[in-house]
């Protein structure tokens, strides 16, 4: 990753938090993801029905709410780190 690359991590996963002071040490942007407090990108609840889910998420404070047509609890992870993605690499929130 550049040096002034944008970290996008998964602070749910066990290494999460290791990742994220190892970013801040090398002076990165980090845009945190998961279902902790602490996310910028956080899940906040999940409904799934026959066809998929809805996902209720917070965005720095804001409140947003979603159906996808994807099954598995998974998707929704997968759907927000590909979110915090594009916004890393310069997307307007707002579109994503």
């Amino acid at each position: 990753m550049p040096e002034d690359g944008t970290a996008v991590i998964n602070i749910d996963d066990p290494r999460g938090k290791d990742l994220v002071e190892l970013a801040k040490t090398r002076g990165q942007d980090v845009l945190q993801v998961g279902r902790a407090e602490a996310a910028d990108l956080r899940i906040l609840n999940r409904l799934f029905t026959p066809t998929g889910q809805t996902v209720r998420f917070n965005w720095r404070g804001q409140v947003h709410q979603v159906e996808m047509g994807l099954i598995g609890g998974f998707q929704a992870d997968n759907v927000m780190l590909a979110s915090a993605l594009a916004i890393a690499a310069g997307a307007d929130p707002e579109r994503v």
